[in-house]
């Protein structure tokens, strides 16, 4: 997902209109849409990408959502349960598990970060917000400074 940024989607107007459809509104904290359109676009055609990168994306200014840990937690719990098949694919579960541990953990809540962390691990082995999530759960790290790391290095959880 992180190769296909949404500043380089190009539909069809027909099909956002007549098929696929826009951004859908219901989705909590209005995060994710993005993705949820992609989701929904996948499950009417193939996406079809190039493969190279071509567009550079410059990291300045975090997002709105950055640490809005509710809703994004929230937003994705909502993708899960419309989109089950995120948790088939075993990268994009892990993914998205350690998202949701994450930001639970940035929350406060240790027993639903470690939850989390745990299905992300048994879904994937080598997904590092499964780590991530445990050093913010446990303490060992602020939430904060983790995420201004993975920043300094053009990443996020």
């Amino acid at each position: 997902m992180s190769m296909l940024h949404s500043s380089t989607f190009v539909f069809r107007l027909t099909d956002l209109r007549d098929g696929i459809g826009l951004l859908d509104e219901e989705i909590p904290g209005s995060q994710n849409e993005d993705w949820e359109l992609l989701l929904r676009a996948s499950r009417r055609h193939p996406i079809m990408h190039v493969d190279a990168p071509l567009v550079a994306v410059r990291w300045g200014q975090s997002s709105y959502f950055s640490r809005q840990w509710r809703s994004r937690v929230d937003s994705l719990l909502w993708l899960m349960e419309r989109y089950p098949e995120i948790g088939v694919d075993a990268v994009g579960g892990a993914r998205v598990s350690g998202q949701i541990g994450f930001g639970l953990a940035c929350l406060g809540d240790r027993r639903g970060a470690v939850h989390w962390a745990w299905k992300a691990f048994r879904q994937r082995r080598q997904e590092w917000r499964s780590a991530a999530t445990l050093l913010v759960a446990f303490r060992v790290i602020s939430g904060e400074r983790l995420l201004a790391i993975l920043h300094r290095f053009g990443r996020g959880v």
